[in-house]
């Protein structure tokens, strides 16, 4: 809609001007150029069809060329009526550079949706072949006696099936990140969820994970994103920190924001490795190949999708803190009325291994 108006507020702007070289003769170049730089100015905001273009180019020359020659031949000088057909080149090549950045606008996006096609279609080709390879090792790896040297070979078989499976899984929603049906959006409390998650990875760590959740109002978001995204956050953190160190996840209302944040007690990241962390298949120089690489960008592609943002804040040798936001798009719903006012409700900590 605001690309339309411009059809008609140019227009009418160009008039303006013209009666301006008109009634203000000793100053006619002014609103002469002025023509020519809103034009230029649309093609910034908008890309004119070829015919569009043709016919605000010839009713430019055209009439600053009449009104010129009704003033008196812009101060009685022929060689100021050059600058028309030098404006009007200008902005030919103006018009052939946007048109070229256009076009390689159009490329980009097309290779980049080839590329999320084929991911989609590789993921898809691969979850059932190794579903299947997977079900079968899985059941000779169960008839073997235990301790035998074969019934080791097939754990390493099934411990690299399940490595292809969860990258195959994660390729899929990466693919899947910009389609319409990404998110199932519904009511969702992120204390509670911020509580679940540090209560499963610190059972299935055995190791200290914290959560301080600020109580409030329910948010609509996807909880099985915002839950695998906090999975991956959480699941880092827990590699980079020494044995023993916690892992906190913290919850916090920004206004219309909800904001998670995972620190951990690491060794930090490089500020070369932070430029570059959520592209896909990123992984920092420390982290020994461990990994896809797929887990953060995930992460940013979730965010993305329920309009927030993620970002990291670390330094060598004083840890790391990931926060994930969730954007105002989905503002939080109304608490119902027999509810306790969120001011009145207290900060809550847990502390488990």
């Amino acid at each position: 809609m605001a690309d339309r108006r411009l059809d008609y507020l140019w227009p009418a702007f160009a008039v303006l001007c013209l009666g301006g070289m008109v009634l203000a003769d000793e100053w006619q170049t002014v609103p002469f150029h002025f023509i020519w730089i809103s034009l230029s100015l649309v093609f910034g905001l908008r890309l004119w069809s070829r015919r569009g273009t043709r016919v605000a180019l010839i009713f430019v020359v055209v009439s600053t060329t009449i009104v010129m020659i009704l003033i008196g031949e812009w101060g009685q000088d022929p060689a100021e009526f050059t600058e028309v057909p030098l404006m009007a080149a200008v902005f030919l090549a103006m018009v052939w550079h946007a048109r070229r950045r256009q076009h390689a606008i159009e490329e980009l996006a097309g290779a980049h949706e080839r590329e999320r096609e084929f991911l989609r279609d590789a993921s898809h080709s691969l979850r059932t072949p190794l579903t299947v390879a997977f079900g079968h090792v899985q059941l000779v790896h169960g008839t073997l006696p235990a301790g035998s040297e074969a019934r080791d070979d097939l754990g390493v078989a099934l411990d690299e099936l399940r490595r292809l499976t969860r990258t195959s899984e994660r390729l899929l929603t990466l693919a899947a990140s910009d389609h319409a049906e990404f998110l199932a959006l519904a009511p969702l409390d992120p204390a509670a969820l911020a509580e679940e998650v540090a209560r499963r990875w610190s059972v299935a760590s055995g190791r200290a994970v914290e959560a301080i959740a600020e109580r409030g109002p329910e948010i609509v978001a996807d909880a099985e994103r915002v839950r695998e995204a906090l999975d991956a956050l959480v699941e880092n953190a827990l590699r980079a920190s020494p044995p023993g160190a916690p892992v906190t996840v913290t919850v916090r209302r920004e206004g219309d924001e909800v904001a998670f944040e995972v620190r951990d007690r690491g060794v930090g990241i490089e500020p070369d490795d932070l430029a570059r962390l959520f592209k896909p298949f990123a992984r920092p120089r420390g982290d020994r190949g461990r990994g896809t690489g797929l887990g953060l960008a995930i992460v940013r592609a979730i965010a993305q999708a329920h309009r927030g943002s993620v970002d990291a804040d670390s330094a060598p040798g004083r840890g790391s803190v990931f926060t994930l936001r969730l954007g105002p798009a989905r503002a939080a719903t109304p608490v119902p009325p027999a509810a306790p006012a969120p001011s009145a409700q207290p900060v809550s900590m847990i502390s488990m291994r």
